[in-house]
């Protein structure tokens, strides 16, 4: 999940980051396993945007390394920071499913269902596409089909207003999941 979070409120000068121009990383442990959270500062960016990166372990190759720089207690501190502060978010939620589990009635599934000629020996899918929405919170949806037409890994991106707290980044996630839910899954 990558967060683009745009400063809305009141903001005279960001925290200072840890690790000066580095981004700070850390592990942190969920529900789904150990992953990274990365935070690049506003000061680090130059300008009113605070974005955090969060990743599961188990999406890396088993042989990748990835360097952490903090402690998790560190980087929630820097977070805890912006507590109150508005945002307008852009989230980047990234799903890896059985190609299977996609609804019949998902919005991309009339993309990816193969379409197979009279005689079975033409098939036609998109195996690859982006579609761009407008007048919903949910802005775009990207896929590819991988590992012999078994697996979908699903990209999706929103925009929504959060002020940030104890559980920003859980509501951010969970707000995600809904939509993932909604679009793909039901």
């Amino acid at each position: 999940m990558s967060v683009c979070a745009y400063i809305t409120s009141p903001f005279d000068k960001a925290p200072k980051p840890l690790n000066g121009d580095e981004p700070m990383v850390a592990l942190f442990q969920s529900k789904s396993g150990t992953g990274y959270i990365k935070v690049l500062s506003p000061e680090q960016s130059k300008e009113k945007h605070l974005h955090i990166d969060c990743i599961l372990k188990k999406a890396f190759a088993k042989d990748y390394k990835v360097e952490t720089s903090n402690k998790n207690a560190d980087v929630k501190s820097y977070i805890a920071e912006y507590y109150n502060t508005e945002v307008d978010v852009t989230v980047t939620g990234g799903f890896c499913l059985p190609i299977n589990k996609v609804s019949k009635r998902s919005i991309i599934y009339p993309f990816i269902k193969a379409q197979k000629d009279k005689g079975k020996t033409i098939s036609l899918q998109l195996t690859k596409g982006e579609l761009s929405i407008t007048g919903i919170p949910l802005t775009e949806i990207n896929w590819t089909i991988d590992n012999k037409n078994k697996e979908i890994t699903i990209l999706l991106v929103g925009d929504k207003s959060f002020k940030v707290g104890n559980k920003y980044l859980l509501d951010v996630y969970h707000w995600i999941g809904i939509l993932f839910k909604l679009f793909i899954l039901k």
